[in-house]
């Protein structure tokens, strides 16, 4: 539940998870037990090497797929990444973005 919520907040590595995670303890700990602390980045790591990525995917969709059926049923989801280059012009590094759509749904999954 940490490293969804640290990804949803765009998050995007293990060490990141550890941090941001540390520095939002209390407000985890109103729906979280974390007897233990916070998990390190390793423990983190090693517990994602060892998912199954399709059962994941699977259950991913099953859970999407109860708020948003047309995902349940296998439909295509588009994947797109644009960049800015016009901050380039002004010596500032690009902007880079990704897009989830569900294009039956007609639905922006994530950005």
């Amino acid at each position: 539940m940490i490293s969804v919520c640290a990804m949803v907040s765009g998050i995007e590595d293990f060490v990141g998870i550890e941090s941001w995670s540390k520095e939002r303890i209390d407000g985890l700990r109103r729906f979280l037990t974390r007897e233990n602390g916070i998990p390190s980045h390793d423990i983190l790591k090693r517990l994602f090497r060892l998912l199954d990525r399709r059962a994941v995917e699977k259950r991913f969709r099953a859970r999407v797929g109860s708020v948003l059926p047309a995902l349940l049923a296998g439909q295509v989801v588009a994947i797109d990444g644009k960049a800015s280059r016009r901050r380039q012009k002004k010596g500032l590094p690009s902007l880079h973005w990704v897009s989830a759509f569900a294009t039956e749904a007609r639905l922006i999954l994530g950005q």
